[in-house]
């Protein structure tokens, strides 16, 4: 390879700074968007909690050996105290804000001397998880992504957390205060623009980027078989309902909605 082409390679890459509360051994999209970048040739340093998702009690094998976690996929993976989800809304809530506290206070010292090209910051419920992000986007002057997988205030008011106006009020004040200081917000739906426009009050920064499927799915479809289950509604029309199942997408609404249209045929039902 040529001296020009290496330096080319060299300009193209990358230090970017991952922001997520959650990640691997945790299970979420985001460890694929690290394993992605690295395989790019981009350097990516990780900052996050102890992993602890879903059962709320820190993983045994990482209290056992955390060095066995301190890097995945070529990318380095700091930690930060945090305390475990447990049960209970309380619970809950002391380790949303845990992550907040540790990663401001920690982050400026673990990462002092580094610069970044990039910080992307992955974020699910809490919008809180955002703030060392923003925090370190001042330390570091990096422009900042943000990936938004979870609407506030909408989803507390959604799943019936807060029904208070002036609750809502303050969340909203704090998610503008994030979206403002963003200088890009990927919204997982088209559907999430408005709403994260509301709070912004920069629509020329926000950008579509979906979740993708699963590996699962690229199995050829010739060769997939319908459950088994489905074997005597063989000639019914069928509705596919794919997606989260929980308080936010009022599951039993969706219920209701089929036992209401049993007894009606959709037009385009004979076509199918």
């Amino acid at each position: 390879m040529s001296s020009g082409a290496s330096t080319t390679e060299a300009a193209d890459r990358l230090k970017v700074l991952v922001v997520s509360q959650y990640f691997w051994p945790e299970v979420f999209r985001v460890n694929e968007v690290v394993s992605e970048l690295t395989a790019r040739g981009h350097e990516v340093t990780v900052l996050t909690g102890r992993p602890n998702y879903p059962e709320g009690k820190v993983f045994v094998d990482y209290q056992r050996d955390p060095a066995q976690f301190s890097s995945y996929a070529g990318a380095e993976v700091l930690r930060v105290p945090l305390r475990p989800r447990g049960k209970g809304s309380l619970r809950l809530m002391l380790n949303y804000w845990s992550f907040v506290f540790w990663g401001c206070l920690l982050s400026p010292w673990l990462l002092r001397g580094r610069k970044f090209d990039a910080i992307f910051c992955y974020e699910t419920s809490p919008i809180t998880s955002a703030l060392p992000a923003v925090l370190l986007r001042r330390i570091k002057r990096a422009p900042l992504l943000l990936w938004v997988l979870d609407l506030w205030p909408d989803t507390l008011s959604a799943v019936g957390m807060v029904h208070s106006e002036r609750v809502l009020g303050w969340v909203g004040k704090l998610v503008a205060f994030i979206y403002k200081r963003c200088d890009l917000i990927l919204g997982q739906s088209r559907g999430f623009f408005a709403p994260i426009e509301r709070w912004s009050c920069a629509p020329s920064k926000t950008r579509y980027f979906p979740q993708w499927a699963e590996g699962a799915f690229d199995a050829d479809l010739a060769v997939v078989r319908p459950a088994p289950e489905l074997a005597v509604h063989a000639d019914a029309f069928k509705i596919l309902f794919a997606g989260n199942v929980g308080d936010a997408q009022d599951f039993p609404a969706i219920l209701d909605a089929a036992e209401a249209l049993r007894a009606r045929r959709h037009p385009l039902a004979d076509r199918w």
